[in-house]
């Protein structure tokens, strides 16, 4: 298809690292006891940052949270990491009126 290029046949390289990632890899196994079962039931989060540069706004951090059932992601800005649990708080109250359940775990 392109003029000039050179065929290469039964070329092999023995290369340690193509070996090892053309081996068989095992899936990862999932207890089904711990499986979510409803939205809410598990909800899990991570606040990062400081970030170098701002977000609109002038926030340094974000808080994120994730239903592991349905895996919606909510997204908060800080400008402080100290009000991360105050974040949480209005996160709470919101989920528990909209939705009428209470978070299992966090």
């Amino acid at each position: 298809m392109v003029n000039g290029l050179r065929v290469l046949k039964n070329f092999h390289i023995d290369c340690e690292a193509c070996a090892f990632d053309k081996q068989h890899r095992d899936e990862f196994h999932v207890v089904k006891d711990r499986k979510q079962r409803d939205t809410i039931e598990l909800v899990h989060t991570d606040l990062c940052g400081p970030i170098q540069t701002r977000f609109l706004g002038g926030a340094y951090y974000f808080l994120i949270f994730v239903d592991a059932f349905t895996r919606f992601t909510w997204v908060y800005f800080l400008k402080l990491k100290s009000h991360a649990f105050e974040y949480f708080k209005q996160f709470r109250n919101m989920i528990e009126k909209k939705i009428g359940k209470f978070i299992g775990f966090l």
